[in-house]
């Protein structure tokens, strides 16, 4: 029986190498040449994003699957403008992303209708793509209408199956804003600023290369490096700002209390009442 053991053992470590081997030979699909992210944060917790990314096309499966690049928003509390897309093929040509490319969709879930759901979709379809080809776009999100007031957080993830040439997080900030940071793989943190009543917060990753997802593995999110911020200093926190923001919204009006009373005339029992209801 302990035999079997040690040989079972033996077995898995080999398969754990030769699985690290296979990994490392492995190509990305995409390359990051570049991605610059900023944020400019209100003290209301309103803020700006700009987004700008270059990424090349290293194969044929990426020209099917990564020629369509999409980004969500909330059309009641952001907006989301494409500032500029293009792709350059390996001779230095670039082609522009015309304005009739740019789709704004509803998501599946606002289309189907089942639940309130006002995120929607805009895809950037660059044209020309092939392999080799490097693809520029520009991007800038509004958060119009924070979604806690006087809060601010935010989560970007470098996915660990793709290559990472550089990419740069830089937050700016109140000075009066708290904000609590959480980082694994980027390099950073608070840095020195000039501007009067202002913070400013940067992160850089270098030259990182992908690695594969095992099947049955747990999401790229939990083992890729990634930087999250926050204003809130724990989950208390945070559940106290969606307590503040629900209340409200969950009381009864009165057009609801005196149908509730019409429906319950007469019926002592609470059970009763609240079957009538």
């Amino acid at each position: 029986m302990r035999s079997c053991i040690y040989v079972f053992c033996f077995a898995l470590i080999a398969s754990s190498v030769l699985l690290a081997a296979d990994v490392k030979a492995t190509p990305s699909d995409m390359t990051i040449l570049r991605n610059d992210i900023t944020y400019d944060v209100k003290a209301d917790g309103t803020f700006t994003m700009e987004k700008y990314e270059v990424l090349r096309v290293n194969n044929a499966q990426a020209v099917a699957q990564r020629s369509q690049i999409p980004f969500k928003y909330s059309a009641t509390l952001q907006e989301l403008t494409v500032i500029e897309a293009y792709t350059t093929d390996t001779n230095g040509k670039r082609y522009a992303v015309t304005p009739e490319k740019i789709r704004d969709q509803s998501s599946m879930p606002s289309a189907g209708g089942l639940a309130f759901d006002d995120t929607r979709v805009k895809t950037i379809v660059f044209p020309s793509v092939e392999q080799g080809s490097t693809l520029t776009l520009h991007v800038r999100k509004v958060q119009k209408k924070p979604l806690f007031p006087g809060h601010f957080s935010m989560l970007d993830v470098a996915y660990a199956s793709w290559d990472i040439d550089s990419e740069q997080i830089t937050v700016r900030a109140p000075a009066s804003m708290p904000l609590f940071a959480d980082v694994i793989g980027f390099q950073g943190g608070r840095v020195e600023t000039t501007e009067p009543g202002m913070q400013q917060w940067r992160w850089l990753l270098k030259n990182t290369l992908a690695s594969v997802t095992e099947m049955g593995s747990i999401s790229e999110i939990d083992f890729s490096p990634r930087v999250a911020l926050t204003s809130f200093a724990n989950y208390e926190a945070a559940g106290a700002a969606y307590r503040d923001r629900a209340k409200p919204m969950a009381a009864i009006s009165p057009a609801v209390q005196n149908l509730a009373d019409t429906l319950t005339i007469g019926i002592p029992d609470k059970r009763a009442q609240a079957e009538a209801i």
